[in-house]
């Protein structure tokens, strides 16, 4: 045990690398799973459950049915506070819907006490 260098170099790397690349990746796989479960919740008509996932019930969409979805990008940002989630989602609404169709849609998750949450859900400028 003369020698510890190698030994805390060795922590050292596997720190950096659990940390730059292993943890990133987790949180982008937990955020596209999360999503892609509330987005397979509304196209279902659970609306309930999707309104579980939103931080500020009175910010989501006053529809409940949904065709169709596509991820279309997927991206984890740090903010003040945390990190988030960017999502930009095509929504296709029912015909009979008030909501354009095949629009894009940026959809934002904040990971809170409570787990990830839908903070903000935008039309897109597209």
């Amino acid at each position: 045990m003369k020698n510890k260098k190698p030994l805390i170099i060795g922590i050292a790397v596997f720190i950096l690398i659990f940390e730059l690349g292993i943890k990133p990746h987790l949180f982008k796989r937990d955020t596209f799973k999360k999503m892609t479960a509330i987005l397979s919740f509304w196209k279902e008509g659970s609306f309930s459950d999707v309104l579980y996932y939103f931080e500020n019930k009175n910010n989501s969409l006053p529809t409940y049915a949904l065709s169709s979805y596509l991820i279309k990008k997927h991206k984890i940002q740090k903010k003040k506070g945390g990190k988030i989630a960017v999502f930009i989602v095509t929504l296709n609404f029912p015909n009979t819907d008030m909501f354009p169709s095949g629009k894009d849609w940026e959809i934002i998750m904040s990971n809170r006490a409570g787990g990830w949450k839908i903070t903000s859900i935008n039309l897109t400028k597209n």
